[in-house]
């Protein structure tokens, strides 16, 4: 998107993910609370049909569990629906999680849930 339209378009595509924004030091763009409403949305049966048809579901599942967000952002009901192995229970977990997301965040505040992995090194300017 920069190469086509610019550093503005660039950003607004890349700092839709939580994890690449923080990792740059930059606030989440528009795009992401439009994505992760767009997944709050889609229909449990939509979801969960599409992502076992790319063969994604277990993975997504797998990562909900190690996911960036802190644990002490979860509520106990959440937590209990990630750790299901029942994709639609996993399934009202995460989009109720998301959906607390986007309304603790959409005023522009800072993101205090996702966490960089350990392993994971703010990027340098040059790269930003």
């Amino acid at each position: 998107m920069t190469c086509l339209f610019g550093p503005r378009w660039g950003s607004l595509c890349a700092d839709h993910s939580r994890h690449w924004a923080k990792r740059c030091g930059r606030p989440v763009s528009r795009l992401c609370f439009a994505d992760k409403l767009a997944f709050v949305l889609t229909p449990d049966w939509l979801y969960l049909l599409m992502t076992h048809a790319t063969g994604e579901l277990y993975e997504y599942m797998q990562k909900s569990r190690d996911r960036q967000a802190g644990a002490a952002c979860f509520t106990a009901e959440e937590s209990a629906c990630l750790a299901s192995p029942d994709p639609a229970t996993w399934l009202r977990g995460l989009k109720s999680y998301t959906l607390r997301w986007i309304v603790e965040h959409l005023d522009g505040r800072e993101d205090r849930w996702t966490s960089l992995a350990a392993t994971s090194q703010p990027v340098s300017a040059a790269a930003k």
